[in-house]
């Protein structure tokens, strides 16, 4: 009965959420491949930024523009063209040498092969959106040195950690069950 209702309403042909998710985590890696050419492009751009900062400074004679704004938004800039080391820097830092390639996933060993290909896309997508994060996170910062209200320095350390931290999820699941003393 089911089927029969299904073929008249047209929803015969719908995948199930396994397959939408799977179909997902498919176009995940060309677009973390746009967000890194975008962190490429922009941290050029903060560093010509940058650079026209210092140019100020250098010729203002009232002392407005220091050259402290200049250097952190090079600074910036630099921490963005180089995003992948940027990342591996602070998960290092974090998690130790051990830590997980970014955007991996540990198999569960209780899980059927279905869910856990469904779980692999999900911390997939989580870390796109970490990585996200993170380049907003420079964005918040360099905001921050030019003087606008709305960033803080504190907003733009939290999305750089946090962006990290949803980056290699699976390792900061790891250790919190660890520390709480589950798994192994």
């Amino acid at each position: 009965m089911l089927d029969q209702i299904k073929d008249v309403i047209g929803f015969s042909n719908v995948p199930d959420a396994y397959t939408m998710i799977i179909a997902l985590g498919s176009n995940l890696d060309p677009i973390m491949v746009l967000l890194g050419a975008l962190a490429y492009l922009v941290g050029f751009a903060f560093i010509f930024t940058g650079v026209s900062h210092l140019r100020k400074s250098g010729m203002n004679e009232n002392g407005a523009e220091t050259p402290t704004t200049a250097l952190v938004i090079m600074l910036i800039g630099v921490l963005l063209i180089y995003l992948p080391s940027s990342i591996t820097t602070i998960s290092v830092t974090a998690f130790g040498d051990g830590a997980h390639n970014a955007l991996g996933y540990s198999k569960v060993a209780n899980i059927s092969d279905k869910v856990n290909g469904a779980l692999a896309v999900i911390y997939k997508f989580i870390g796109v959106a970490g990585v996200a994060a993170f380049i907003y996170g420079c964005f918040v910062l360099k905001g921050t040195t030019e003087g606008n209200q709305n960033d803080s320095v504190g907003k733009g350390l939290w999305h750089l950690i946090g962006g990290v931290g949803a980056i290699y999820l699976d390792t900061l699941v790891g250790v919190f069950k660890s520390s709480i003393g589950f798994g192994s």
